[in-house]
């Protein structure tokens, strides 16, 4: 009976491995688009997609100090709202749980980028007003995601779990007469 056991063992020990040598390729890619950063400054020190993309490698590395510097200060203060800058000055404001900043800063690239910001500013949004406890809102936002692209899987579990939610007050109230 214990050959089982053992299979499952040494399947988890693989996996384990596995998962160290992928948290090491991650962070050698890192270290390289950092170094790559590093070089296009050289190049340009004032271009703002270099500003974003520097943005959006601390904000993966969870440096929301230095991702609001590449985002703020740097791109939207010097070349205003661009819409990478906005959305993800809208993701650190949320990371950090400012969640009316992110539904603001979401709403200005919706307004400013309607087409452009697609699907992932709605279901930021609609994270920001689940958060604020806007559930209608919410609702409202991710069904949008999904009308704008139906392969979206954040706009689809946004909306099914306030789909549930929503069934269970029903339910709840129903219980209670």
């Amino acid at each position: 009976g214990g050959d089982a056991f053992d299979n499952d063992m040494d399947e988890a020990g693989e996996t384990s491995k596995t998962t160290e040598a992928n948290e090491k390729e991650v962070e050698e890619l890192r270290a390289m688009a950092d170094a790559r950063f590093v070089k296009a400054d050289n190049i340009n020190q004032v271009n703002p997609m270099t500003w974003i993309g520097r943005g959006m490698l601390n904000l993966a590395n969870n440096k929301y100090d230095q991702a609001r510097f590449y985002f703020e200060n740097l791109t939207l203060g010097q070349y205003g709202e661009i819409l990478p800058a906005l959305i993800g000055m809208a993701a650190v404001k949320y990371l950090e749980k400012d969640f009316k900043g992110a539904q603001d800063l979401y709403g200005r690239a919706m307004t400013k980028f309607p087409v452009q910001s697609g699907a992932a500013a709605r279901v930021g949004f609609g994270m920001a007003s689940y958060r604020l406890g806007q559930t209608d809102r919410a609702k409202a936002a991710f069904r949008r995601a999904h009308e704008i692209d139906s392969e979206n899987v954040d706009a689809l579990v946004g909306i099914a779990v306030l789909e549930m939610a929503s069934l269970d007050e029903v339910l709840d109230a129903r219980e209670y007469r």
